[in-house]
C-alpha cells in the first residue's frame, strides 16, 4: 500500500474529490470507473484504494457534502417560517430539499438503481452516516414543533424513498404531481396535526 505524508494525503484527497465530482457529473456513476478516476488524479489504483474502499464510497462522500450545503440551509426556512402548522412547514422543508436535491448535479444522479447499488457495494456504516444526515434535518423540524406520527427512523425512510422516487418522475410532464400527490401522501401519514 502507498505510504503518503499528510500533505500528500490532503493533495490526492482534494484531486480525488474534485475529479470525482467532475466525472460523476459527466457520466454518471455507472459509467465512471476506478481506472477513470485513478487516470483523472494520476495515481495508482492501489493509492485509490488506500483513501476508498469503491468509486461509490466516493461518490457518497462527495455526496453527501452536496447534501450539508443543502441541509444548512433548513434552519433559515424555519425560522422564517416558524408561525407554519406543522404540516405546511414540513411541507415546505421537504419541497425546498426535494428541489434543491433535484436541480443538484451529484444528489440528482440517484435514483432506486443507484440507490441499490450503493447499498449493496457500501460498508453500512457509510449509509448509516448518509441517514444521520437524513435524520437530522428531521430532528430540526421536530426542534420547531413538528411531532411525527411514526418513529424517526421509519420517517427518514419514507422521505428517502420519496427522494429516489421523485428522480424518476423529473422529466415527466405530470412529475410536478405525481411528486406533490407522494408528498400530501407522506405528510397526512408521518405528521400530526
Amino acid at each position: 500500500m502507498p505510504k503518503f505524508n499528510d500533505k500528500e494525503k490532503e493533495i490526492i484527497h482534494h484531486k480525488l474529490r474534485m475529479e470525482g465530482e467532475r466525472l460523476f457529473m459527466a457520466y454518471g456513476l455507472k459509467k465512471v470507473t476506478v481506472n477513470d478516476l485513478v487516470q483523472a488524479v494520476g495515481i495508482s489504483h492501489g493509492a485509490f484504494y488506500a483513501f476508498y474502499e469503491n468509486k461509490e464510497h466516493l461518490f457518497m462522500e462527495i455526496n453527501v457534502d452536496h447534501q450539508i450545503k443543502i441541509f444548512d440551509q433548513i434552519e433559515n426556512i424555519l425560522l422564517e417560517n416558524k408561525p407554519l402548522p406543522p404540516r405546511a412547514l414540513t411541507r415546505l422543508v421537504i419541497k425546498h430539499l426535494l428541489d434543491a436535491f433535484l436541480e443538484n448535479p451529484i444528489i440528482s444522479l440517484i435514483n432506486a438503481e443507484t440507490w441499490e447499488s450503493m447499498e449493496r457495494k457500501l460498508p453500512q456504516s457509510i449509509v448509516e452516516k448518509n441517514n444521520m444526515y437524513d435524520r437530522i434535518a428531521l430532528e430540526k423540524l421536530i426542534a420547531y414543533g413538528v411531532q411525527l406520527k411514526c418513529p424517526v427512523s421509519v420517517a427518514v425512510k419514507v422521505v428517502q424513498v420519496l427522494f429516489v422516487s421523485a428522480s424518476r418522475f423529473v422529466m415527466d410532464e405530470e412529475g410536478t404531481i405525481v411528486i406533490g400527490i407522494l408528498l400530501e401522501g407522506i405528510i397526512d401519514q408521518i405528521i400530526q396535526e
